[in-house]
């Protein structure tokens, strides 16, 4: 067994060591098992997903504090039937951002958070998909919030997966 270094032409040419048994080469270590390269690629993942969430949170809040004080001025910004249904659901916004906090602190310990938010996002996106045409704004924004928050949860589960195999 002997210690070669392998210049890998897939990885801009950076001169990685690896273990060769016999002649054969194709038992180089490449850059994608190295546990440096994974723990970045987990940090890289957090840190997406955190900013995500991060904005995510903040732009419901603000939504459910213009729903709570102005539910007619919100109403009328979209076009919607000015009703008390403004001020509720700004209301139960506000108070699911704060159940999602310890998922923004510590996305892969705290999952529960973080599915809820993701699953909320949907069926929210379903319930104003089915009121009416004059709702579709809103489920809208709901849907692309989960597909968002999805795509980027699961990478961040992929890459915590990777690093602790």
């Amino acid at each position: 067994m002997r210690l070669r270094k392998k210049r890998n032409h897939k990885e801009s040419g950076a001169i990685l060591p690896s273990l060769c048994l016999s002649g054969d080469e194709s038992y180089a270590v490449n850059r994608d098992q190295t546990l440096s390269w994974t723990l970045a690629q987990k940090d890289r993942s957090l840190r997406i997903y955190r900013a995500l969430f991060l904005f995510s949170i903040l732009a419901n809040t603000t939504l459910g504090l213009w729903c709570l004080f102005d539910p007619g001025g919100f109403a009328q910004f979209l076009y919607l039937p000015p009703e008390i249904w403004p001020r509720f659901w700004g209301a139960a916004l506000l108070a699911l951002q704060a159940v999602f906090v310890p998922g923004l602190i510590s996305p892969v310990f705290n999952r529960w958070p973080n599915l809820a938010g993701i699953a909320i996002c949907f069926f929210m996106a379903f319930v104003f998909l089915i009121s009416g045409a004059s709702y579709f704004i809103l489920a809208f924004w709901n849907l692309i919030c989960g597909l968002v928050l999805l795509a980027a949860y699961y990478n961040l589960l992929m890459a915590d997966l990777r690093r602790h195999p």
